[in-house]
């Protein structure tokens, strides 16, 4: 396309090609570790890491209502800490359960 100015402008530089989102099997019958209660479809869960995703999650309410109690120590190196392995929690990865 040809625009007023004299510059040309090509549709497919807007549109960047994203990489596919990865697919996680998540067991139907898992539960919150916090609430205890059972996911259902739609709801965002996490975890501390993407690999322990099917031995403990927990709902994105439950676990940002645990962050704000405990605010990160000194003494564990101002982390946070998993409410149910205590590792530590560097960066949380939300997943929409489906």
């Amino acid at each position: 396309m040809k625009l007023r100015n004299g510059k040309t402008y090509n549709f497919s530089d807007i549109y960047i090609k994203k990489k596919p989102k990865k697919i996680i099997n998540i067991d139907k019958n898992m539960s919150c570790c916090i609430c205890m209660c059972t996911y259902s479809s739609g709801e965002l869960i996490c975890s501390c890491s993407v690999k322990n995703i099917n031995k403990h999650s927990f709902h994105k309410k439950c676990i940002s209502t645990c962050m704000n109690i405990s605010a990160p120590s000194v003494h564990y190196g101002g982390h946070y800490k998993c409410p149910y392995c205590y590792g530590k929690i560097r960066k949380l990865k939300f997943i929409k359960v489906i």
